[in-house]
């Protein structure tokens, strides 16, 4: 189970070591992994709603979307825009890491105007434009379950991409 944003990006680099944080984004952090930069955020749950306020937004077949995800379009477009960010990775309590093209998220929108009535600034986007993170099992046939050790490797990591960054902010600060 996954409780925020860090325990998120621990288990993440748990699988993922070679991903580097560079900077962070409203509740997200931007990070390099896979040859892409991604905005990497933690959501507590999915967006239930969307067929209710978006009714005329339906499949090619004529079906309605079932659960979307939703995020911040300032957040989305300062990420697109100033970070070059390419993909979006979203966690989910449950573990599993879905992510998309920022571009698509954001065209989406424009397209269908899908900003969440009840959150203003807030916009959705159907799970179906998402694809579920292929994570490689930590060792053979554990799957999610990993070692002491590996947590630790993967907090060190962390920690250390977080110091580095404060590091790089402080400098720039000072000039």
């Amino acid at each position: 189970m996954i409780k925020d944003l860090t325990d998120a990006l621990i288990q993440f680099r748990v699988k993922h070591p070679e991903a580097k944080i560079f900077g962070k984004i409203g509740s997200g952090l931007v990070i390099d992994y896979d040859n892409y930069f991604h905005l990497f955020q933690f959501k507590r749950e999915l967006y239930h709603n969307f067929k209710y306020h978006f009714p005329e937004v339906k499949k090619d077949d004529g079906k309605h979307y079932g659960y979307a995800q939703i995020m911040s379009l300032e957040i989305l477009k300062r990420a697109i825009n100033d970070w070059k960010v390419d993909k979006l990775i979203f966690a989910l309590p449950d573990g599993k890491f879905y992510t998309c093209f920022a571009m698509l998220f954001l065209n989406f929108y424009k397209k269908n105007n899908t900003e969440v009535p009840h959150i203003p600034g807030e916009i959705a986007m159907p799970l179906d434009f998402f694809e579920a993170l292929k994570t490689k099992p930590t060792q053979k046939g554990q799957g999610k379950i990993f070692s002491k050790q590996q947590a630790a490797g993967a907090v060190k990591g962390l920690l250390g991409d977080l110091f580095e960054l404060e590091e790089t902010n402080s400098k720039s600060n000072e000039e």
